[in-house]
């Protein structure tokens, strides 16, 4: 039976680049047995709502032994330890990078900062100027009477502006509800190579976030080509798709309107440009690297694979993306909002996840700060260290973008965990459950040679349809009851092509 003293991985900053290694020799020494308790251990905590993962001390543990004091990786078969120690003159080079990696991140940050407010400060003398000439040639032509009322609008012109941020918020997002998917100012699409039948569709997420509308407007230019490069030096047909951020706040690419205007977008490229759904690429970069990481959770299955690079995870969960490829970059020496730290601790969770539950999920640590190299050539990538040399820090040259992860994807796993989130409406559809009701609720399905197994966690008055194509009985153990139900032809099964794609038409469903 697994026990608690020796479930805990513990690194450091600078042990951070082979951890997949030790995480590989952790797993080697767990017999079948000691793998099935694991996994009961966090479908238990799963059921009790609790973060299954976290890390106190730079030690992650298992919540189930959150109240065990231990700092190292051992059992009874050996004394190997997670944390392997560095001889000074390791540790000494490590720091010199850092100290040089944070140097320069700190010059280009203030010379971007400069170089923003000079841009803003030019765009409002044009804008000024733009104004003034504007209020001119309106007042030529007026009459002494007209002159006067326009003065007196003019001096109301405070009072009307003094609207509330609520109203204006409220104007904000009911604009932005009415996107026009041919906007070139919000979506930018465009076919690349030669239009083919089920080619793929790559949406991509800008940088920005928290600023100003300048900034945001130049990052979802820059977007628009940012990946694009790749595609024609490797001669690849595809759609490819830059998305402007709803708004210039830190969450403009994951707002409620996204789980209207993804669908949107998808729905359009099948329809215009034969776009295969079963090939749908998400991938951005910083604050596009957060909006990955967000609708990868909300949205998973309309996507094969998501790509966050440079992002913040803000502490959502990657429990719903058993049956997609997901991908984490970051800069190793990214210190901003912890991100290096923050990203690292979710590729050791990820990782984890692989070995439990078969997950696809990738972790790719950059030797730079903040920017790097996702977008083809070579990217100068942290070496995961050789356990017997004990060497940290060997780099490999290899190409890391999002693309070349890509695996169709999968429409009727046989096994996904689903979790509700912030967005979740009345009725949420994931593969072939749907459930009626809001609240947070965990299922977890997994179907065996055609019996399904389900067990759900914190449903109050929710309602659960499994969804099928077919009238054959169906044998199921929900929550360890076993029950043989006929599905029946139902208007929420029908309704599923409709709400995503025809990957998921059915026709009958399965009250639990």
């Amino acid at each position: 039976m697994i026990s608690g003293e020796y479930f805990s991985l513990q690194f450091s900053p600078q042990s951070h680049f082979y951890y997949k290694e030790t995480i590989d020799a952790f797993f080697l020494y767990l017999n079948d047995s000691d793998l099935l308790s694991l996994k009961e251990l966090t479908v238990s905590a799963l059921q009790n709502q609790k973060q299954v993962f976290g890390f106190v001390n730079n030690k992650l543990f298992h919540s189930e032994f959150q109240n065990q004091q231990t700092n190292l990786l051992m059992n009874e078969k050996t004394d190997l330890k997670i944390c392997y120690e560095m001889d000074k003159e390791t540790v000494q080079t490590v720091q010199k990078h850092l100290k040089e990696s944070k140097q320069i991140e700190a010059k280009e940050e203030k010379d971007k900062a400069e170089q923003q407010n000079e841009d803003q400060n030019n765009q409002n003398e044009v804008d000024e100027k733009e104004e003034t000439q504007k209020e001119e040639q309106e007042f030529e032509n007026l009459d002494e009477e007209q002159l006067i009322l326009e003065i007196l609008k003019k001096m109301g012109k405070l009072e009307q502006n003094a609207e509330s941020f609520e109203n204006k918020k409220e104007k904000s997002e009911e604009y932005y509800l009415k996107i026009d998917i041919n906007d070139p100012d919000k979506v930018f699409i465009e076919q690349i190579g030669e239009m083919k039948m089920d080619q793929p569709l790559i949406i991509c997420l800008h940088g920005g976030g928290g600023c100003g509308a300048m900034i945001n407007n130049q990052q979802f230019e820059h977007m628009k080509v940012y990946y694009k490069d790749y595609f024609k030096q490797q001669n690849i047909s595809c759609v490819y798709c830059a998305l402007r951020g709803i708004g210039n706040t830190w969450d403009l690419h994951f707002r409620p309107e996204h789980m209207t205007l993804i669908p949107q977008v998808i729905s359009h490229c099948v329809n215009k440009f034969n776009v295969s759904p079963n090939k749908v690429v998400l991938t951005g970069f910083s604050a596009g690297g957060d909006g990955c990481h967000q609708l990868g959770a909300m949205l998973t299955d309309r996507f094969c694979l998501v790509n966050a690079s440079a992002g913040h995870d803000n502490g959502c969960s990657y429990f719903n993306r058993a049956a997609i490829t997901s991908v984490v970059q970051v800069g190793m020496y990214d210190s901003a909002y912890n991100r290096n730290l923050i990203c690292l601790q979710k590729g050791i969770e990820l990782q984890v996840l692989n070995k439990l539950f078969n997950y696809k999920n990738a972790f790719i640590g950059h030797l730079t700060g903040h920017n790097f190299n996702d977008r083809g050539g070579a990217a100068e990538i942290a070496d995961m260290i050789n356990v017997e040399s004990n060497i940290p820090m060997n780099t490999i040259q290899g190409c890391c973008h999002p693309f070349i992860f890509m695996q169709e994807r999968v429409t009727n796993p046989k096994f996904f965990i689903f979790q509700t989130h912030q967005y979740h409406t009345d009725t949420t559809y994931f593969y072939n459950l749907c459930i009626e009701g809001k609240g947070q609720i965990t299922v977890i399905y997994e179907e065996i040679d055609d019996v399904i197994n389900l067990n759900c966690f914190n449903r109050v008055d929710q309602k659960i349809h499994l969804l099928f194509n077919d009238e054959q009985e169906k044998q199921i153990n929900i929550n360890g009851e076993k029950v043989s139900k006929i599905p029946v032809t139902s208007e929420l099964a029908l309704n599923s092509e409709q709400e995503r794609d025809k990957y998921f038409a059915f026709k009958f469903s399965i009250d639990l």
